[in-house]
Parts: C-alpha cells; structure tokens; sequence
C-alpha cells in the first residue's frame, strides 16, 4: 500500500515539458519564475566565481557537483538526508564559496500527496513542497526561515523568503536541491543531501 501512494504521488499533476515551472502552483510569483528562467546561467556564473574560494572549499564544491540528474524515482525519496549547504558565487564583498558542515533534512510524504522537503536543524533552514519539473528533477518551492523562528511560513508570504529551485537525483544515496539567485549572501545555494 505504501509504494502504491508513494508511487502516485504526483499522478495528479502534469510532468512539465516546455517551461521549467509548468507543474509548479498556480501562485508561484513572476519573480520565481525569472528566477528559474536563468537557473543555468547563473549556475555557471556562480561556479566560476567560487573559483576565487579557498582550496578546501573548492575541493568539496567538486565533489558536490559530481553526477549528472538520473532519474528522480520518487518512491526513494521520502526518510531523513544528511545535508551540507554550499553557497557558490559572492553577492557583494562576502566570500565566493562557503561549505557548511552537515546538518539534517526530511523529506516527507503527504497523507494527502505530494512530497515536502525541509532542512531541519542549523540556524538557516528551508521548507516547502516539491513538483513536477521534468522527467529527471523536482521544483521547489518554499520559504527560509531561522532556528530561533518558531517555524517557516508557507511560500508566498513573504517574498524576501521565497526560494525557488529544483531537486536532482545523482545516485541512489544521493541528491542536490539546487537554489538559483538566493536574496542574501550569495548567487547560486546547493544543498546536497546524503543518506544517513
């Protein structure tokens, strides 16, 4: 019974083919979606720029941005992620790469469908739901908040807290949500998570 919802998760909703953010809510914001229009150019501008960050940083960005997106086989997904956050490019005079150590994501199955992703610890954390995007990645959509916070907002609420990405699947112990053109600190935000 449980593959079976898990399986029909996003049967409801149509796989996106032309724009990135078909599958996404109907509210997501022209903002979001301008943000989502230049995902890769300003992933490669970012990771250029992190070029310029310390050699240790360097070396796990490499890592972190190993393996291409497979196929996101959502029935995998649902369970609890080790996660580190690499901020990739400088916004400002703040450091061009900056890896944070591990902290720990969720990503959750709803009783009603649909899948919710959140980072659970750390003093920046991010929860929201996840959406068809194409045959090889989810959309995120979702707001940041702060560990003294008594929790997040719903996305949409706040609009100096929307975030905006996608989620990949590099391995079968492996994924990356990718978050283009965050407000604060840097161009490009990775979070990768690891099984625990």
């Amino acid at each position: 019974m449980r593959r079976l919802v898990l399986a029909s998760l996003f049967a409801f909703l149509p796989w996106a083919s032309a724009q990135a953010y078909d599958g996404f809510p109907a509210q997501l914001t022209e903002a979001d979606r301008a943000r989502l229009d230049r995902f890769d150019a300003v992933r490669a501008e970012a990771i250029r720029d992190a070029e310029r960050g310390a050699a240790a940083d360097r070396a796990v960005l490499a890592k972190v941005l190993e393996g291409d997106a497979g196929p996101i086989g959502i029935e995998t997904l649902p369970g609890r992620w080790r996660c580190r956050t690499a901020k990739i490019g400088a916004q400002g005079d703040l450091l061009p790469l900056v890896v944070y150590p591990d902290f720990e994501c969720r990503i959750t199955a709803l009783p009603g469908g649909g899948l919710k992703f959140e980072k659970i610890t750390g003093s920046q954390r991010t929860s929201g739901m996840l959406y068809p995007y194409d045959r090889d990645r989810l959309g995120y959509a979702g707001a940041s908040w702060y560990g003294y916070e008594k929790g997040p907002k719903p996305y949409g609420t706040d609009p100096d807290r929307d975030e905006v990405g996608v989620l990949v699947r590099v391995s079968s112990t492996r994924l990356r949500l990718e978050l283009p053109s965050p407000k604060y600190e840097s161009m490009f935000d990775i979070i990768e998570l690891r099984r625990r």
